[in-house]
């Protein structure tokens, strides 16, 4: 209860707490939400590659995309990538080819925000199902 209320208050103090605390899902979880670069605090190796942290990671500052090891770990998720771009547009620059050419990808993009279909390849701008969706 303590270490939760501490970790609350200032996410930086994940830093400093127990390593068996520190391989808790929960609290690494709170420490993302506190502090914007929480994720480089996080040590376990198997948190560092869980999805719902790379995805609490976004919730919180969408720039940590930029950090390599965050981006080496998450680049491949599909779930990680759309909460950048909820979280901030300008994450677009960090979308992987694969998904700029993926046009279920883009369908759920463009329903975040259409002014994303910049960022998509040529075949997925021209795509029949994108043009309608980009005409609602």
């Amino acid at each position: 209860e303590t270490v939760a209320l501490a970790i609350s208050k200032n996410g930086k103090a994940y830093a400093y707490i127990d390593a068996a605390f520190q391989r808790e899902k929960t609290f690494a979880i709170a420490a993302l939400a506190a502090f914007d670069e929480a994720y480089l605090l996080i040590t376990d190796e198997d948190l560092q590659k869980d999805e719902e942290i790379g995805v609490a990671a976004v919730q919180k500052n969408a720039a940590i995309l930029a950090h390599p090891l965050f981006y080496d770990r998450f680049c491949k998720s599909e779930r990680v990538m759309l909460e950048a771009l909820k979280k901030d547009v300008r994450s677009i620059r960090y979308l992987p080819n694969a998904f700029k050419q993926d046009v279920e990808f883009a369908k759920k993009a463009l329903a975040i925000d259409k002014g994303f279909i910049a960022g998509f390849f040529y075949n997925v701008q021209k795509d029949e199902e994108i043009a309608r969706i980009l005409q609602e």
